[in-house]
């Protein structure tokens, strides 16, 4: 039977105008009024630098994305060096008081301390004053790779219910992190020991041997899933709905305790440390980041694919055993209301038919590209109007290596694996930090805008 493929619906800067976006038009008029004004001062050649400069910014691409998109990355790596008493930002370990356990301090700045709360554990994120509560689900499912195009349209239907339903029960943050690490020396023990009793000696005795023998190149691979609501009685509420959901839709799960948080958040910042420090230490630079015998490196999914794809479509990225030491893919999930959304798609629909329009008017061609981004407004409206839900997102991708001297080499590979994919990967340049806290299970941010 033929294998079920999935089309993504075109990505990038929604445009205004023209194909420009909001941004671009702003940059371009700004420059025009500039140079206008230069001009009616008779200082012609100004006005010429105005606008040529204006143009440069809006359009001229520089390492692969416009000039002014590097704004946002180039002032928030300032803003860091501007506070780093040393070429590299260090963040040492505090010391615990006796009363409470210190809150971990992300590499954004964040604080995050956690909570025992009905029988499971939450996250308390924030900074200064501003707090919200995180929890969060380890999940599985069924292998997709294995299942018939029936089965793979089940399960995408199934998960697409439980977001639609999370989206009516008010949550708009949801982090879906998938971890691939090297399995550790200790897990054969405790996997041979909660067997004791209960499996015959010598068959457990046989799989020991060999789980011992292999478990140096073996592998780890765990999914997370976590929400984030302003309160901690509303987190736990949403913590069970999100679990019954989920199992009733074929994933099995279980909340996290507040040390198994704990674990796992440190693990991911400190990857080749076999007991995590309380507080890991890191140093961050403008393309990379390190955190306790870790090298990081994070990047985001700049395109996706343009061609249809099949359901394990991230599998040559994901399954490659020879990038780094350990990966971590986040999917960071921004739910709408749906009343907002059929809005939203409403006025989606009525631009690019307007913009169509205009192009005929004024005789610019509607190309192939329009044609594909109108058909998937029509089907996002349909879609709404159906039920489905509606989100942003943003796909992070993070790599670590023991030693420093191996990234650039790792890097180059998970790129090129990324590109097998269909996936465009970008480095994360000036926000390293800000990328590496949204690769921990915990919904970092619980505000609007994009994820």
């Amino acid at each position: 039977m033929a294998e079920a493929r999935y089309r993504f619906a075109p990505g990038g800067p929604k445009a205004v105008v023209l194909g420009l976006s909001a941004a671009q038009l702003v940059i371009l008029g700004a420059g025009s009024a500039a140079a206008l004004g230069a001009v009616m001062a008779h200082t012609v050649a100004l006005g010429l630098v105005a606008g040529g400069l204006a143009v440069a910014i809006a359009l001229v691409p520089l390492a692969g994305r416009p000039a002014y998109t590097w704004a946002g990355p180039g002032t928030a790596h300032l803003l860091v060096a501007r506070r780093r008493p040393a070429p590299l930002t260090r963040h040492h370990p505090r010391r615990a008081t006796k009363s409470a356990p210190s809150p971990l301090r992300l590499p954004d700045g964040r604080r995050v301390r956690f909570e025992a709360a009905d029988g499971a554990g939450l996250a308390r994120i924030g900074r200064h004053h501003s707090f919200h509560y995180s929890f969060t689900l380890e999940i599985s499912g069924p292998a997709l790779s294995l299942a018939e195009p029936e089965a793979h349209e089940a399960t995408l239907g199934a998960w697409g219910e439980v977001l639609a339903g999370a989206a009516r029960r008010g949550l708009r943050r949801l982090v879906l992190i998938e971890q691939l690490g090297p399995q550790s020396p200790n897990s054969v023990a405790a996997w041979a020991n909660a067997l004791a009793g209960r499996a015959d000696p010598a068959a457990l005795s046989a799989y020991r041997a060999h789980l011992s023998a292999v478990v140096g190149s073996s592998r780890v691979h765990r999914l997370y899933l976590s929400g984030s609501a302003a309160s901690a009685p509303d987190a736990a509420a949403q913590a069970q709905w999100l679990a019954q959901a989920l199992t009733q839709a074929g994933f099995p799960n279980r909340r996290l305790v507040a040390s198994e948080l704990a674990e796992v958040t440190r693990r991911i910042l400190a990857p080749g440390s076999e007991h995590p420090a309380p507080q890991p230490s890191w140093h961050s630079a403008w393309d990379r980041i390190g955190a306790d015998g870790a090298t990081h490196v994070v990047f985001e999914a700049a395109e996706l694919p343009r061609i249809p794809v099949p359901g394990p479509w991230l599998a040559p990225m994901v399954n490659e055993a020879t990038l780094g030491t350990a990966r971590v893919v986040a999917l960071q999930l921004e739910l709408t209301p749906p009343e907002e959304a059929i809005r939203r798609a409403e006025r989606e629909a009525l631009s690019g038919d307007n913009e169509a329009e205009l192009r005929a008017r004024l005789g610019f061609r509607f190309g192939a590209r329009q044609a594909l981004s109108a058909q998937a407004s029509a089907e996002r409206e349909a879609e709404l109007a159906g039920g489905q839900p509606e989100m942003n997102f943003s796909l992070l991708v993070g790599l670590a290596v023991e030693h420093p001297s191996e990234l650039d080499v790792a890097a180059a590979g998970l790129v090129a694996a990324g590109a097998r994919a269909g996936l465009r990967l970008r480095r994360c340049y000036g926000r390293q930090p800000q990328a590496l806290s949204g690769l921990v299970p915990v919904v970092v941010s619980n505000g609007g805008g994009r994820p």
